[in-house]
């Protein structure tokens, strides 16, 4: 009877394990094809040829050259080790005719989170303490809560920026101090 009982357990401590290992595997495969696609992306030069192929002889979609298409957006990625403060991260983006991105779906939260655990996002209190707004001007969906726990808190009364971070495996919106250098990403404004 004992025999029977452990095969019972350990038939269920494989059916979680398989299940776990599936997911890992889902996550692995996803962060690799991100990865691939920054560096891809990373090594792409700003010029394009009269051909409309990139130097790389990439076709030319709707994006701008340097930046990738996902789910019909156009998004700049900042390059590995390129990290600058909120408004620096912000001019940056409108020099290359966007805006820092705006989060307003988990899809979109999840998906960004792929590229960096620190990433600036077009979300800032700067107008009015406790008033979060969007760089494409609308207000912050209070319904969706993509706060990390116990934020904002703004923190020493010094922060009014958001991030998206990734901590533990959490994925959520961090008000932090507009000086601290992330990377960030942009989206094309339209």
């Amino acid at each position: 009877m004992i025999s029977i009982f452990f095969l019972m357990v350990d038939h269920s401590a494989i059916g979680s394990w398989s299940q776990n290992l599936k997911k890992l595997k889902e996550n692995e495969n996803l962060t690799s094809i991100v990865m691939q696609l920054q560096a891809r992306f990373d090594n792409l030069t700003d010029t394009k040829k009269e051909s409309g192929k990139t130097a790389d002889n990439i076709p030319i979609g709707l994006c701008p050259v340097r930046w990738i298409e996902v789910n019909r957006e156009c998004l700049y990625i900042s390059p590995r080790g390129v990290s600058k403060s909120w408004s620096s991260s912000k001019k940056d983006c409108e020099d290359r005719g966007g805006r820092l991105v705006t989060v307003k779906t988990r899809l979109k939260l999840q998906a960004l989170s792929l590229f960096f655990t620190h990433i600036w996002i077009g979300l800032s209190d700067n107008g009015t303490e406790d008033v979060w707004r969007w760089e494409d001007g609308t207000n912050l969906d209070t319904e969706l809560n993509f706060w990390m726990k116990d934020e904002p808190n703004n923190h020493n009364d010094d922060e009014d920026c958001a991030q998206l971070s990734v901590e533990n495996g959490a994925v959520g919106f961090n008000d932090n101090n507009c000086g601290t250098s992330f990377s960030y990403i942009c989206e094309a404004s339209g």
